[in-house]
């Protein structure tokens, strides 16, 4: 029987287990519980998967955690450990929420945003590109606290500036809500004073195929006549007013 081992503090092992194509040769640089076995002729990761050995060290590793669960396929659909993909175009990193943000401002220098307290405004200054967005918020059980992490991408257009929005997580089936709200006052443009606020769902998606279909997500859009083409972001008002439940 398969068996397979969850806690919060061995999440990358749940990445390994459920998503194997996935693995990062990176992490064969960890010690692995259980026995030794020779290499010669077999990568780290074909040592770790011939099933005697398998078995032995998943058992030590329970023996560490002490959770083991049966059913790899269904406890796969709910493991909030689950990796992510990077956005980036041409970028093949895979990891968890953590390693991802990490990864966002180590590599790709990309702006993100942390939600100060939960289901409250808060603005955000959107610069052309991916900007990102991260909240934390309890689990169903209470107890437990989840980091959610969102991605707003802003994009420029004949008739002025579009924001699509994306929750990076491991479940397609999980929803979100994002308000946002753009409101500018001028005295020297056409447009004097211009305001506008959208609330809409937000597709949760892992990334492994790419960003969505834009044409399939709700695109908030900024008219030309209320910014200018000089301006290096857009501040928007930002409240998510629903996380994913998982």
């Amino acid at each position: 029987m398969y068996m397979h081992i969850c806690s919060a503090t061995s999440a990358m092992w749940c990445a390994l287990h459920a998503m194997t194509s996935w693995v990062c040769r990176a992490a064969a640089t960890f010690v692995l519980p259980g026995p030794q076995v020779a290499t010669t002729g077999a990568t780290p990761w074909s040592s770790w998967w011939t099933p005697s050995v398998f078995r032995a060290r998943t058992l030590a590793m329970a023996a560490l955690t002490g959770r083991v669960y049966h059913n790899r396929e269904g406890h796969a659909q709910v493991c909030p450990h689950m990796p992510c993909r990077c956005p980036g175009q041409a970028c093949g990193f895979v990891g968890s929420m953590a390693a991802l943000l990490r990864h966002f401002a180590a590599v790709h220098r990309w702006p993100c945003t942390t939600e100060d307290e939960a289901a409250v405004g808060f603005d955000i200054e959107l610069r052309d590109g991916f900007n990102f967005i991260t909240a934390v918020r309890a689990a169903t059980d209470q107890v437990t606290m989840n980091q959610h992490l969102f991605l707003l991408n802003m994009e420029r257009a004949p008739f002025g500036r579009t924001i699509t929005a994306f929750c990076i997580h491991p479940f397609h089936t999980s929803t979100a809500m994002l308000k946002l709200t753009y409101e500018c006052y001028r005295s020297f443009d056409t447009c004097s004073t211009h305001h506008q606020s959208s609330e809409f769902k937000v597709a949760c998606t892992d990334l492994s195929n790419g960003l969505p279909d834009p044409s399939e997500c709700f695109l908030f859009i900024v008219p030309r006549s209320a910014c200018r083409d000089d301006e290096e972001f857009t501040k928007v008002n930002v409240v998510i007013t629903q996380a994913p439940s998982q």
